[in-house]
């Protein structure tokens, strides 16, 4: 198990409408608050952080202010400079060097990632193992229709009470936090769990590259074969 661990959240501008594409791309999203929570191995919290993004080139898209309810007006008066909450975040992580846990914590990584990739910043949480909560909810689904559960109904499942204020950043990373945590007090959380979910990760993550990568010869074989029935039906 890890010395540290490192509780993160993010709240965007929308959703990422191309998963495949890169982070300079207009397909993500913009990060409008970002919290983190780190804890020592024995569960001691260390310290938190919570901040919001100050708009500056974005828009917010309404079903994500419908969600979360931060406008464009309240990031004006609060937002805070958006490379300075980065560069808090990656000494961080330097310093730390923790297992990054999240609840869908796909999509958290490739928020912090684009954030990094647009400001031209090393990006330290790319080389960083990290665990997902809501991978590991997959056991506690009663639900046929379901492959796992959400951050609200996992907490329910497990404390049997209401998780409050969700989808706000802070509030969603310290419920992951809880959650991890208790899963590890029920053995369901171990090094060989962590371990083989990340191999899991690193799988789905070189499949994604081998499809883009392997697209153009897809393509360029689509174009041959038009070309010789072309050939043939001139012939």
């Amino acid at each position: 198990m890890k010395d540290f661990f490192l509780f993160v959240d993010t709240e965007t501008s929308g959703l990422p409408k191309n998963w495949q594409a890169p982070y300079g791309s207009k397909s993500w999203p913009y990060v409008v608050q970002i919290a983190w929570i780190i804890c020592s191995a024995d569960g001691t919290e260390l310290k938190r952080e919570n901040h919001y993004i100050k708009n500056v080139n974005f828009k917010i898209q309404k079903s994500a202010q419908k969600t979360h309810q931060i406008t464009a007006e309240f990031l004006e008066k609060n937002g805070e400079d958006k490379r300075s909450v980065m560069t808090k975040l990656a000494a961080d992580l330097n310093q730390y060097r923790p297992l990054v846990v999240g609840h869908f914590i796909q999509l958290d990584i490739h928020m912090v990632n684009a954030a990094f990739f647009r400001l031209s910043m090393d990006n330290p949480i790319a080389e960083l193992p990290r665990f997902c909560t809501m991978k590991a909810s997959a056991k506690h689904v009663r639900n046929p229709y379901f492959n796992h559960l959400k951050l609200g109904r996992f907490y329910k499942t497990l404390f049997d009470k209401k998780a409050e204020n969700l989808h706000n950043a802070i509030n969603d990373a310290e419920l992951a936090k809880e959650i991890f945590f208790e899963l590890i007090a029920r053995g369901e959380v171990t090094d060989q769990i962590i371990d083989d979910q990340l191999l899991d990760l690193k799988q789905n993550e070189a499949d994604k590259d081998f499809k883009i990568y392997l697209w153009p010869f897809v393509l360029l074989g689509v174009i041959l074969l038009l070309l010789i029935i072309l050939l043939c039906y001139e012939r």
